[in-house]
Formats: structure tokens, sequence, C-alpha cells
């Protein structure tokens, strides 16, 4: 009995039924590692350009002007958007900075070589993390000293 249940390896590799599953094993996991790579071309060819290269909305309008009125203009924009936030009211912050954004980079065409243009840029970042913080934080203390409770926009 023992002999039946162990049959050689030169046995088993001839058996049909073994040659089969071997088959389907490798189309398997071929089939497997083909979806894998499909959804990874896929992913970063649809992610990286929407991270490094966002295109903005086809509603949204640049600043009218030159590149110096544009960033004059933003600037302003990014100013009062602040005073409002540290006042309490006016729009969410991410949907200003979406609409901001937006108009930023239609600006780019005329501002390409601008250095103005690109140390706006970072203020916008700069200014978006100190909102986020004081809407976070300080934005409830102010609402305790004023006495009521106040809606901080968080996001």
């Amino acid at each position: 009995m023992g002999a039946v249940v162990a049959r050689s390896e030169a046995e088993r590799s001839d058996d049909p039924t073994a040659k089969a599953g071997r088959r389907g094993r490798r189309a398997a996991l071929a089939l497997y590692w083909t979806f894998l790579a499909y959804i990874a071309v896929v992913g970063f060819a649809s992610v990286v350009p929407q991270t490094f290269w966002p295109s903005p909305d086809p509603t949204a309008r640049a600043p009218e002007g030159s590149c110096s009125d544009g960033v004059q203009t933003l600037t302003r924009a990014l100013r009062a958007h602040a005073s409002r936030t540290v006042a309490g009211d006016g729009p969410p912050l991410n949907e200003f900075l979406r609409q901001w954004d937006d108009r930023y980079l239609l600006l780019a065409e005329r501002c390409e070589d601008e250095p103005r243009y690109r140390r706006l840029g970072a203020l916008r970042y700069r200014l978006e993390t100190t909102l986020r913080a004081f809407e976070r934080e300080d934005g409830r203390l102010l609402a305790e000293l004023e006495g009521g409770p106040r809606d901080t926009h968080d996001d």
C-alpha cells in the first residue's frame, strides 16, 4: 500500500491532471500580474499628472491685466480672505483656495519667469497652513473670548 501512495516525481510530472493544473496556475498568475500591472499603470497615469500638473477649472477666469496686476489681485484676495477668516466669516478655506488656485494657474502663462509669481504661490501655501492652525486653535479661543460659538470652517 505504501508503494501506491508514494509515486515518483517522474510519474507525477507525466500525469495529465498535474500538467493541466500547472498550466492553470501559470495562467492564473499571469492574469493576476497583468491585472496588477494594469492597475499600477492606470493609477500612475491619472494621479501623477493631476498632482504635479493640475489643470484649472474651465469656468475660472484669470485676473485681468498684466502679470504684475494679476499678482496684486491674487495677493489682495489672499489678504482679504485671511481677514474674513480671522473675523469669523467668509467661505470655507478649501472652497476659497480651490477657486484661487484656478485663477493662479491661469495667470501662469503671463508670468512664466516672474519671481513675484512664484513667491505668491509660496505665500498661498504658507497662508493656508497659518489659517488652518488659526481655525483649529486660535479661532476657538477667540470665540470663547467673544462669548459664543463660532463656526471655524473645519474641513
